[in-house]
């Protein structure tokens, strides 16, 4: 068996290939060329395994793995600001509200399951995008700029919130000290309220 063989069995993905036949896709070269591989470049396969393992230990590492830099930065950067809002919220003089602090510490197994399985489901359609050059109707590519993804709105709205807030803590005003004590209950109350209805408008749009 002659090398370019080999390195046309070792890419071949059955698993791959089978959803592409399900999906009645006919598979594309992608965007990385120099290959003679019947279905794109001979680059090896991202690992499901590697990548949720990455994720379960530290969250945001296996979206790096798998070059979604975006996705990664943004669950780091969400974790560690909602940390930071907890700590803030007990260490006040008066005291955090309980609803608040209840309310931020559900959202940290939130973000990090979210990680978790989201790093899973991204790996087959990296691989996908790598091997195939699929990408599913009606969504944007994971991979740009040769396999790296680093753009986008998310990100963008996180590092924003990320600045405004510790610039917040550190001029620690008094109406910030009110939100996250006194204020707490009703402050956890919009943001349900806002989180249910723009769900309910999106569900809607479609």
């Amino acid at each position: 068996m002659t090398q370019s063989n080999k390195d046309r069995q070792s890419a071949y993905d059955p698993f791959l290939d089978e959803r592409m036949h399900h999906m009645n896709t006919t598979p594309m070269m992608n965007a990385f060329p120099n290959s003679d591989h019947p279905y794109g470049s001979n680059i090896p396969r991202k690992s499901k395994f590697l990548a949720g393992l990455l994720a379960f230990f530290i969250p945001g590492l296996g979206h790096f793995y798998l070059g979604l830099m975006q996705r990664g930065l943004t669950v780091m950067l969400s974790l560690a600001l909602n940390i930071v809002a907890i700590v803030y919220s007990v260490n006040l003089p008066q005291g955090g509200s309980l609803p608040i602090i209840v309310l931020l510490s559900l959202m940290i197994p939130c973000v990090y399951f979210y990680n978790l399985f989201d790093a899973l489901q991204c790996t087959d359609r990296v691989n996908a995008e790598r091997i195939y050059g699929y990408v599913p109707d009606g969504m944007t590519p994971l991979l740009r700029n040769g396999g790296v993804s680093f753009k986008g709105s998310s990100l963008g709205i996180v590092l924003v919130v990320c600045g405004v807030f510790v610039l917040m803590l550190s001029v620690n005003p008094a109406w910030l000290q009110f939100l996250f004590s006194s204020g707490g209950p009703y402050f956890g109350a919009v943001i349900l309220i806002v989180a249910g209805l723009f769900l309910l408008l999106r569900t809607r749009s479609k």
